[in-house]
């Protein structure tokens, strides 16, 4: 009797297997690594020229990406890549760190803040035939937060914070650095751009025929 209740619950592990899974899918040098065949660093990414460049800290081809104002003059920086989803839904994750800058004096606004931080912005755009975005996150001087503000916790080494979230369909995902005219040289680093697919799967209707019969006939033992 133990061995018969041991196969009807590998015979439902199986079944349970076969109804889901995950598997990455293309981000065009998500790793941001240079290689003999890809030579120009930020390959697969649409970037402004001045302002975003490559960096190999440790000079082995594996860097990663930095947006870079230095003029504290109110601009954004972009960099972007179009992501397509053959499901319905994906994992998408990424690695980011965030450096203010040096601050400075500027004008009180009318609301009464001193100034206005600069930020970093991750979002995510739909196609025109579908007019929506998603704002993944964003990181400020205070540290990472949500599209409602609400700080998100935790930051790994040397301040890199990692996210991960769900995305719903094809689009182009947006890395954005803003200087509000409130600090000098105020950066941002992004690596590890990953996109996993969240697939379900239905078995075949033999399948589970299959199965169902092979646990009636072991209980009728």
């Amino acid at each position: 009797m133990r061995s018969i209740s041991w196969t009807i619950t590998l015979m439902a592990f199986i079944l349970m297997l076969s109804t889901g899974g995950a598997f990455a899918i293309g981000v065009t040098n998500g790793s941001f690594q240079k290689d003999s065949d890809h030579p120009t660093d930020l390959y697969g990414w649409t970037a402004e020229t001045n302002g975003v460049s490559w960096l190999d800290e440790d000079n082995d081809d594996d860097g990663f990406a930095q947006l870079k104002i230095q003029d504290g003059t109110g601009t954004m920086i972009t960099l972007s890549q179009y992501l397509t989803l053959s499901s319905s839904t994906g994992t998408l994750s990424f690695d980011v760190k965030f450096d203010n800058g040096e601050s400075r004096d500027v004008p009180i606004p009318s609301e009464g803040f001193e100034y206005v931080p600069n930020f970093f912005q991750a979002t995510f755009v739909y196609p025109s035939d579908q007019p929506d975005q998603q704002i993944l996150m964003a990181y400020d001087v205070a540290g990472p937060y949500d599209k409602n503000l609400e700080t998100l916790n935790g930051t790994g080494l040397d301040g890199w914070y990692h996210f991960s979230g769900i995305i719903t369909g094809s689009g182009t995902l947006y890395f954005d650095l803003y200087d509000c005219g409130a600090a000098y040289f105020s950066a941002a680093w992004v690596d590890n751009v990953v996109l996993t697919e969240n697939v379900n799967t239905v078995p075949e209707p033999s399948t589970i025929l299959l199965l169902v019969t092979g646990v009636a006939g072991l209980l009728s033992i």
